[in-house]
């Protein structure tokens, strides 16, 4: 967790807890950034945990594609785009089932 992140969560737990009147106060004694608290608050998402609706492979997905393709790089055997497509095809046919 980044400092600034640290910030922003003892700021909303302070207010939570009712140590502040207002969160524009527990922003100023954490000093925390007081919009981006307010949309914490509100419910938005931190932008390092969001995930784009076009990305169809979880971060471990990823991975799991990434090692696939270096260990056939190792065995010396080629990597095709078609066949990165199967296996990611592959990956989310076993998720969704």
């Amino acid at each position: 967790m980044s400092r600034k992140e640290g910030q922003i969560a003892l700021a909303i737990s302070a207010y939570n807890k009712g140590q502040f009147t207002s969160l524009k106060a527990a922003c100023t004694r954490y000093d925390a950034p007081y919009s981006t608290t307010y949309d914490r608050v509100k419910g938005a998402i931190p932008q390092r945990d969001f995930r784009p609706r076009n990305q169809k492979l979880t971060d471990l997905e990823e991975s799991a594609l990434i090692q696939w393709m270096l260990s056939m790089e190792a065995r010396g055997l080629p990597v095709r785009k078609d066949s990165i497509r199967q296996m990611a095809d592959l990956l989310l046919e076993k998720r969704t089932g």
